[in-house]
């Protein structure tokens, strides 16, 4: 992958968290890997950028098992990000301001 495109990548996880944050709440994690799911490893870096470790790597381990869709994955990581389990809104707009 060149340069340019990582870092779009990069930029795109960034912006995927709080949407991950929106979409598990209202709809559950389906609804985010449905929209975001080639950007799962990058949305997984940007969460543990924030310091949410457990949700990086529960991200991690959903990619992992893709394309099957464990059950018991995707309810541990919604339950991580509608709790906002290791970061706080402060987290997320730093990573958010520093895209630009």
């Amino acid at each position: 992958m060149n340069r340019n495109k990582r870092a779009t990548n990069r930029v795109a996880g960034r912006i995927a968290l709080p949407e991950a944050e929106v979409l598990c709440g209202i709809e559950g994690i389906d609804s985010f890997l449905d929209r975001y799911e080639s950007l799962l490893p990058e949305a997984a870096d940007a969460f543990a950028e924030a310091g949410a470790t457990q949700i990086a790597d529960s991200l991690r381990a959903i990619n992992a098992h893709l394309p099957s869709r464990s059950d018991e994955l995707l309810d541990r990581a919604n339950e991580l990000v509608t709790a906002r389990t290791g970061y706080d809104y402060y987290s997320v707009a730093r990573l958010v301001t520093n895209v630009a």
